[in-house]
């Protein structure tokens, strides 16, 4: 049986100050949907979406289906748009947040350590 190691970014691989990056990716999220969604409607709608993920136990909805279920209706924009936001904000902002995290020092030797043995890698985050 091939073991899975499941490894998280931030403070394992990453080490990122999140009271930095929080309010940073948060700022650019808004700022980013600010054309269509207003920056205290994105925000309060990005919350209650944030806290429905954190408190569901349904395992017959992922945590995307849960967080759009409350913030896309909230937002009034169409999931058609939203996805379209979402992957601009990652192809094109997103990477402009890079200079308030860093690679742990580790991280890459650890991988490939799992790797060489066999490991199936899984990286994940919040």
């Amino acid at each position: 049986m091939q073991l899975t190691l499941l490894l998280d970014l931030d403070d394992t691989l990453l080490d990122t100050n999140l009271d930095s990056f929080g309010p940073a990716y948060f700022h650019a999220l808004e700022g980013h949907m600010a054309r269509r969604v207003a920056p205290e409607v994105m925000l309060t709608a990005l919350i209650s979406g944030t806290n429905l993920m954190n408190e569901s136990e349904d395992p017959t909805h992922t945590l995307q289906e849960v967080f759009e279920s409350s913030f896309i209706p909230a937002v009034g924009i169409s999931k058609e748009e939203f996805d379209e936001f979402v992957d601009d904000f990652y192809d094109n902002v997103f990477p402009t947040l890079g200079s308030l995290t860093k690679q742990r020092a580790e991280a890459a030797s650890l991988v490939e350590w799992a790797l060489a043995r066999g490991f199936r890698v899984a990286i994940a985050t919040d």
